[in-house]
């Protein structure tokens, strides 16, 4: 999630659990812990394919970072608690990295949870990547200093994270049955929570021949899906079979529409992550990639971040949900 949310988590974990015993100093080591696992966005200088390759891997890695913890809590230890309590100090450490990660598994964009023995990336689904009723609470918690509202905040958040979670898996059974009855059968399904209104779901499904369905879900009825256009290209093979498109594709598990743009000497492909449609633009994609092959070779690849109409995206959510 946005990195506020996550320093507030490891915080909220050292108010809770360690404070009354190591002190004040303690919630902004487990701020600074919370922090720590998105430290791969120095990636970025090696390029913004290496980034996408790398950005919640092996710092966010339920093998890494118990292996790490234990080091940094003895540091820990021995600059901020005086030598004093050092398996309290490493306690604070694997809580505070380790839900970081755990945080970061209910959201859309993939975690590499088993790096580096797995380049897999996991997600539930069950939040988006801001989201204010999780956030909220744990500020108070952090910032009024009160262990037992932490506590509190702490157990309301996985409880809000589980429920997310749950609705999602159930939207996905829901789309899937659906789609069969309307003649489509998808392989795969997603059911994705949009940042203004999260009980509502974005949903996206495709089927063993590449073919996508996008659609909403709201508690008012059944679900109205639209297919996914799509240009079938010998330059869309060709980016796809790329370096940057395999990376790509990796990243968009897979929901990756593709469109083509000729020009004089060259053709542009533009990919879509599908994950990422908006209510208001069910063809379009907040993430994408612009690949330009020319004669049968790639000469140019760069990633595409499209803004949110956030007025027109307020509206068509609101226009679902009542």
């Amino acid at each position: 999630m946005d990195t506020i949310t996550q320093g507030l988590l490891g915080a909220a974990v050292a108010e809770a659990g360690f404070s009354e015993r190591l002190g004040r100093r303690a919630v902004w080591f487990g701020a600074a812990c919370g922090l720590m696992p998105d430290a791969d966005v120095v990636m970025r200088v090696a390029g913004e394919w290496a980034s996408l390759v790398h950005h919640r891997g092996v710092t966010h890695s339920f093998i890494a970072l118990p292996i790490v913890a234990p080091l940094i809590g003895a540091l820990a230890c021995r600059v901020l608690g005086g030598g004093r309590d050092r398996v309290a100090w490493m306690h604070l450490t694997f809580w505070a990295l380790v839900t970081h990660p755990m945080l970061d598994l209910f959201t859309t964009y993939g975690t590499q949870i088993f790096s580096p023995l797995s380049d897999s990336r996991w997600a539930l689904d069950g939040v988006a990547i801001v989201d204010p009723i999780y956030t909220v609470p744990l500020g108070w918690a952090v910032f009024k200093r009160h262990v037992r509202g932490a506590r509190i905040a702490l157990a309301w958040g996985a409880a809000y994270l589980l429920f997310g979670a749950a609705l999602s898996a159930h939207v996905r059974s829901e789309a899937r049955a659906q789609l069969e009855a309307e003649g489509f059968r998808p392989v795969a399904v997603r059911a994705l929570v949009p940042i203004l209104f999260p009980m509502l779901r974005r949903v996206v499904a495709r089927d063993a021949a590449g073919e996508m369905r996008v659609g909403a879900w709201s508690w008012k009825g059944p679900m109205e899906f639209v297919a996914v256009e799509r240009d079938d290209d010998p330059a869309v093979d060709v980016a796809l079979e790329s370096e940057e498109g395999a990376i790509f594709s990796w990243f968009a598990d897979g929901y990756v529409a593709a469109r083509i743009e000729r020009g004089a000497d060259a053709t542009t492909v533009r990919l879509f992550d599908k994950r990422y449609t908006s209510f208001s633009d069910p063809q379009g994609s907040l993430f994408g990639a612009e690949i330009t092959v020319k004669d049968g070779r790639v000469v140019a690849a760069t990633r595409m971040r499209r803004a949110l109409d956030f007025g027109a995206e307020w509206s068509a959510q609101a226009e679902l949900a009542y």
